[in-house]
């Protein structure tokens, strides 16, 4: 529980309240749709807009993180104005864990994971690289990083927080699209009978 003067920092329930609804979990991607149906008429609506148009509506430069340290994974989503999609999608990678979305459904996931709890707690700073923990969150944006962490010692509650966070940003990740060239030494082999589970 957090010991911040309410009249200061707007309660969880209300953070909650200026998002979409988010009403039908596993819907999270589903309550996204009127973000991303906003995203895409932008430039629809400005059909033939001045460049200084659209730099107007272009959001803060925002990416998000999740590692899981025991299976080390990691899965990022930034904003269009943190990384060009063609730059990321056209150059050869050796980690393909990075994603591309609108500006401001990035932002609106971060306001969900906000609403979730990670303001709750997070710190201040990059998660860390190693040190015995199961899983991090790490947001950047324009105010800095910060990042929260769950290990063995952490709470019932920072658990639920985390599994809670991670099972909805998991599910966005995965409806994203990413057409990601990697770099494969394996070349041909890598798709071989032999090779197949």
């Amino acid at each position: 529980m957090s010991t911040t003067d309410p009249s200061i920092r707007p309660s969880r329930a209300r953070r909650a309240r200026r998002l979409l609804l988010l009403v039908t979990l596993p819907g999270f991607v589903t309550a996204l749709v009127p973000a991303l149906v906003a995203a895409l008429a932008l430039p629809l609506a400005g059909g033939c807009a001045s460049s200084s148009a659209a730099s107007e509506a272009e959001g803060d430069a925002l990416r998000i993180t999740l590692r899981d340290y025991r299976l080390g994974q990691r899965f990022e989503i930034v904003s269009r104005s943190h990384t060009d999609p063609v730059a990321q999608y056209s150059r050869r990678v050796d980690d393909p864990s990075r994603k591309v979305e609108e500006d401001v459904v990035v932002a609106k996931t971060i306001e969900h994971l906000a609403s979730q709890g990670f303001e709750d707690f997070a710190q201040v700073g990059p998660a860390p690289s190693a040190g015995g923990f199961t899983k991090a969150f790490e947001i950047e944006g324009p105010g800095g990083t910060m990042h929260f962490v769950v290990g063995p010692g952490s709470t019932a509650e920072q658990q639920r927080a985390m599994a809670t966070m991670a099972r909805d940003f998991i599910q966005l990740y995965s409806a994203i699209p990413a057409f990601q060239t990697v770099d494969n030494p394996d070349g041909a082999r890598l798709f071989e009978a032999g090779d197949r589970r």
